[in-house]
């Protein structure tokens, strides 16, 4: 089965202008969209803008100064570059490709005629069009039928440190995937490493990921540099498939009970060359909620704490890991902390 995509047309005429730190999706515009100009960070955005004009703007909010933005205008975040169209009356098209929803939200607040589209949700091509600039459609698989997820995530670092935690957020309609990672002692560079590998051996199989192989590849992909763990989930034709690597852990909270999915994970980590990964497979059912947490987080719980806490949350579930992560940095931040919530619910 075909992803659900939708499919914009780039006119080969249009004045394109993309904000992406990652030289894989700046690859991957650039195959389709030769004609654009692209930066990497805020401040090299705003030189650009304020000196050219352009039809059309992508922009990714979450940039090189940290793995896991937050929603505000800090040096380096996409939303001081969606601020900055706002004051400028930017009247083209914008598309903000974030995977980071709560930044997505607050960079459209900004701009509310932006279109909020996650990256590995559309595809591009470049010719004609009907609009001078854009035009999209959607192609939705007819008869669609199942489970579906709803991704939700946040991360905090300990006071005056970088975030050495990463997550990754896939979100092809037929195979999202989560994924988080906690990097060994200063090895910021080492989950964040890893964590856009795994974007692109995601975008490569269209979601469909040998689990065995492609721990195996990561592992290698950090041999020579610091460590990280892993624990990575995707929903792929109403299964849930597991990986994890190292001391970061799954849980699966179901009819308001929580189990931790990762018992009998190896200690070793991905860029030890020894890993023995956690692999499972089982049957997702309507309003599964599945927790993905660094060791920051889940040492501060147990299971009755975890699963009260979800159930509190139940009426606004986009806010579950920023609540969770309050709960745990009640005794202090003594480590970075990340939380992402899988909501598993019929299409």
């Amino acid at each position: 089965m075909e992803p659900v995509r939708k499919v914009m047309r780039i006119a080969e005429t249009a004045k394109v202008f993309v904000l992406e730190d990652s030289p894989e999706r700046v690859a991957w515009f650039r195959q389709r969209v030769p004609q654009a100009t692209f930066a990497s960070n805020a401040e090299q955005a705003l030189a650009i803008l304020d000196d050219q004009k352009f039809d059309v703007c992508f922009l990714d909010h979450d940039l090189n100064f940290s793995d896991v933005a937050f929603p505000d205008t800090r040096p380096g975040s996409g939303q001081r570059v969606a601020h900055y169209l706002a004051q400028e009356r930017f009247s083209g098209i914008v598309v903000i490709h974030s995977v980071n929803e709560a930044g997505a939200r607050a960079m459209k607040s900004h701009l509310p005629q932006s279109h909020v589209m996650p990256f590995g949700t559309f595809e591009l091509e470049n010719g004609a069009s009907s609009n001078p600039h854009l035009n999209g459609k959607s192609e939705l698989r007819k008869g669609q039928k199942g489970l579906a997820a709803t991704i939700y995530a946040a991360s905090i670092a300990q006071p005056g440190r970088p975030n050495e935690d990463a997550f990754f957020v896939g979100r092809l309609a037929d195979a999202p995937l989560a994924a988080v990672f906690d990097g060994q002692g200063n090895a910021e560079g080492a989950a964040k490493k890893a964590a856009r590998q795994l974007e692109r051996l995601y975008t490569e199989s269209g979601g469909r990921l040998d689990w065995t192989r492609n721990a195996k590849l990561l592992d290698s992909h950090l041999l020579g540099a610091n460590k990280s763990t892993m624990v990575a989930v995707s929903l792929v034709e109403d299964a849930i498939s597991l990986c994890a690597v190292g001391d970061s852990r799954a849980y699966l909270v179901r009819d308001g009970q929580a189990n931790i999915l990762t018992v009998g994970a190896g200690k070793q980590q991905l860029g030890s060359g020894a890993i023995q990964p956690l692999i499972k497979q089982f049957g997702a059912q309507d309003r599964d909620l599945i927790l993905l947490m660094t060791d920051g987080a889940w040492t501060r719980f147990s299971l009755y704490q975890l699963a009260q806490t979800v159930m509190k949350n139940l009426a606004n579930l986009p806010e579950l890991p920023n609540s969770t992560l309050k709960q745990a940095a009640k005794g202090g931040v003594c480590d970075d902390m990340t939380v992402v919530a899988i909501v598993v619910h019929r299409r």
